[in-house]
């Protein structure tokens, strides 16, 4: 029997008072959408406010029964899934590298980012919706880079170990990334996911950006200051099965106007994604598990959280020697100006104080934030290695060199992957790489074989002739 899954995924710009423009009107028209339009899933990010998910719980309530918001950090993550079908279990993942706390303007930190999974039953079937925001790019520094890639990479690996037990998967959110981007690619090839933006049906491809598309009120600036002709696609929505089923993406389409009926203003500064996933049963399942990963990619990233850790390093430094100047003037003007010592404490004193946390305790939260990441990936790259290495003990000198260049060709193809390629090439080398070994493997079990019956053989034969010894005596 064929499912048909409609799920739609938005960034809201739900930023609290008057830091999102004309919030309660394009929340109110967000809520008569989602009654007009029939969605299985609805995946929110930046929903910041409880009060706003409230409200769009309570008119949504009979085309959206079941909905979940996940707690976290101080403001809350933002995330919220919607569902026509029953919650049984949620969870939320919180990464450990979440920016910066003195970035107040950002509130990254504050919002204590994570993944967020609902567990949903479907009918006779288990599916496994996440929800996710990224930490943004800010500015071309980009001082966020490291720590967007460990996120990518934690939220990949948390979608690989949490989805097997599921009948489908699907990934939404707001990754702040573009599909060239080394985040974006780190959880589609983790993840084992592949990209709906890819299916049969696909509207508005004129306009594939889902922020800065110049036809958005409040983001539409963004593509004539950078000379984008339609903005970047950094909302996804993706999807992976199990052995005993197969999807599909039939239908993508970014599905709302560019303004709100009878107003002049967009939906949010994001645009809505909207796909339709088409879930069948196989008729033979894979007993092959969706195993192996680009080790292309984890190097990348690997180098990019090693640069990391030596800038901050240099970070660590910087604050020591500021702290070592701000002591010294602290006792100097003590000197020279005592009676406005006490100013220079008021103003000095908090911030050494600052300063020595950020050397210290900070330094060490963001150390092993991005250690943690790269013992990971190290032992992701190492057991491809492994795998490899296993499969040439296995195999006869004439398959090693097919095996070899089956590995260089997935190199070269991992380095020039291009977006529109979904299939996991790691997987089917792993597979081409156990029907090569199959034969072998037979081959060695016969030996065993024959070895055993000749000890059994040899065994035998001793012990008729201490029979025949004892006749003898």
């Amino acid at each position: 029997m064929d499912h048909q899954l409609a799920v739609l995924t938005m960034n809201v710009w739900g930023l609290p008072g008057i830091f999102a423009k004309q919030k309660k009107k394009r929340l109110n028209a967000l809520a008569n959408y989602l009654n007009d339009n029939n969605y299985d899933f609805v995946c929110l990010q930046e929903l910041w406010c409880k009060a706003d998910f409230n409200v769009l719980k309570f008119k949504c309530r009979r085309a959206l029964p079941y909905a979940q918001y996940f707690h976290s950090g101080v403001f809350g993550s933002g995330l919220a899934i919607y569902s026509k079908w029953p919650i049984m279990k949620t969870y939320y993942n919180q990464w450990s590298l979440n920016g910066y706390v003195h970035m107040l303007h950002h509130g990254d930190w504050y919002g204590g980012k994570g993944v967020a999974l609902a567990q949903i039953a479907y009918k006779d079937l288990v599916i496994n919706v996440y929800n996710s925001h990224l930490i943004a790019k800010y500015s071309d520094n980009d001082c966020y880079l490291v720590h967007r890639i460990v996120q990518a990479f934690d939220t990949g690996l948390f979608v690989d170990l949490t989805s097997p037990s599921a009948d489908l998967t699907i990934f939404c959110g707001d990754l702040n990334s573009t599909p060239n981007d080394l985040c974006f690619k780190l959880i589609k090839a983790i993840g084992h996911l592949e990209d709906s933006y890819y299916a049969k049906d696909t509207h508005n491809k004129e306009r594939c950006g889902t922020y800065g598309c110049p036809s958005n009120t409040f983001s539409g600036i963004y593509s004539y200051l950078n000379n984008e002709t339609c903005g970047d696609r950094i909302d996804y929505i993706l999807y992976r099965t199990d052995r005993y089923y197969q999807a599909e993406a039939i239908s993508y389409n970014l599905p709302m106007d560019f303004s709100i009926p009878g107003e002049l203003f967009s939906y949010s500064d994001h645009e809505a994604v909207e796909a339709v996933i088409k879930l069948n049963k196989k008729s033979h399942f894979c007993d092959f598990p969706k195993t192996g990963y680009d080790t292309n990619l984890i190097k990348s990233a690997l180098k990019k959280c090693l640069h990391g850790e030596r800038e901050l390093g240099l970070n660590r430094f910087r604050y020591v020697i500021l702290s070592i100047m701000l002591l010294t003037m602290l006792m100097a003007f003590q000197y020279f100006y005592p009676s406005l010592t006490f100013y220079f404490y008021i103003f000095l004193i908090p911030t050494i104080i600052y300063n020595i946390f950020l050397f210290t305790i900070w330094y060490k939260l963001e150390l092993n934030g991005i250690t943690s990441a790269k013992i990971q990936m190290q032992i992701l790259i190492q057991l491809n290695r492994d795998t490899i290495a296993f499969y040439r003990d296995v195999l006869n000198e004439e398959n090693v060199e097919e095996i070899d260049a089956q590995s260089s060709s997935f190199s070269e193809e991992a380095a020039h992957r291009t977006e529109s390629q979904t299939t996991t090439t790691t997987y089917a080398t792993m597979k081409s790489m156990e029907s090569l070994a199959a034969p072998k493997r037979s081959q060695s079990t016969t030996v065993m074989t024959l070895g055993y019956d000749r000890i059994a053989t040899e065994s035998s034969s001793v012990h008729h002739d201490g029979d025949e010894n004892k006749k003898n005596l």
